[in-house]
């Protein structure tokens, strides 16, 4: 019969090796699902800010760039239900044109407000993120020349245009996307990153 304490000894080593193997496998399948917050799987979840600089192809064909940030307000019913997005964009690009000793151009800067629907039954991988969005932009465009009968350096007009889009996101990491995003508006199509905050 061994002693007393070498009994209690063993009971104890026991009872941690049990312990510690009901642990790994109940928690560490949660810790190792794409960097879940609050349990969720998916890469666009609650609780965190999604900044995205990019470039695009404007109205005139040449390249823009800016950048937006995006904030989820509503928390899924379910598990696979959807969350809507808002946020905020700015970009910019510029078209000029010179022949003759005469030249035109032209600045535009769109500032546009959205909200997005992010589904999350599209793809069975959770990094992807497809969404649908509409919004509301305002666009600032200056003009210039030295063209006979438009030469109107400095004028400046705007107004506002409805927004509609359909973008895609893949994470590489929890933190770190690829972000491709076409539709109407200023800025028909980007391509960009997001950072995950």
């Amino acid at each position: 019969m061994p002693p007393l304490r070498h009994r209690f000894r063993l009971l104890f080593t026991a009872l941690a090796l049990t312990t510690s193997t009901a642990l790994n496998g109940q928690v560490a399948p949660a810790t190792r699902t794409a960097g879940a917050l609050s349990g969720d799987p998916f890469s666009f979840r609650n609780g965190r800010t999604y900044v995205s600089p990019r470039v695009g192809v404007g109205l005139y064909g040449t390249a823009s760039v800016g950048g937006e940030f995006e904030i989820p307000i509503t928390r899924p019913a379910q598990p696979t239900s959807g969350i809507i997005g808002v946020g905020a964009g700015l970009d910019y690009y510029g078209y000029s044109e010179s022949a003759g000793g005469f030249s035109a151009s032209s600045h535009v800067i769109p500032i546009s407000v959205f909200g997005n629907y992010h589904f999350r039954k599209v793809f069975r991988d959770h990094r992807w993120d497809p969404y649908l969005g509409l919004g509301l932009g305002y666009y600032i465009i200056t003009w210039s020349s030295n063209v006979p009968g438009f030469t109107d350096s400095g004028f400046r007009q705007g107004g506002l245009f409805v927004i509609g889009r359909a973008g895609l996101r893949y994470f590489f990491s929890p933190n770190l996307a690829v972000h491709l995003q076409a539709g109407a508006g200023f800025a028909p199509l980007s391509l960009g990153v997001t950072a995950a905050f």
